[in-house]
């Protein structure tokens, strides 16, 4: 009789994002009531693992904190990202 052996193997990973700002871009966030770092759209929506649509809904219903430059580009409070992506408060960007 022939007997079988079962091996498990079990991998825990972990990641870190670096996203580099081009001249030092932040601004006041009133919500959190400091300078903080600033994201684009499509950076908060990577961070955060999720589709660009739910960014803007989650600014659209005040999850995230956000200003509009005079251009009308759109940046969010890197504060706010961070809360929505990790409970256990170690952040998931640093400033």
């Amino acid at each position: 009789m022939k007997i079988r052996r079962k091996t498990e193997i079990s991998v825990e990973t972990r990641e870190v994002w670096v996203f580099r700002r081009r001249g030092g871009q932040g601004f006041w966030c009133d919500a959190c009531g400091a300078r903080v770092g600033a994201l684009s759209p499509e950076a908060a929506a990577a961070a955060m693992r999720t589709s660009l649509r739910a960014v803007f809904r989650r600014v659209e219903t005040g999850g995230l904190h956000f200003k509009e430059t005079d251009g009308g580009a759109l940046l969010i409070c890197l504060n706010s990202v961070n809360h929505h992506c990790h409970a256990d408060g170690e952040p998931l960007i640093e400033p």
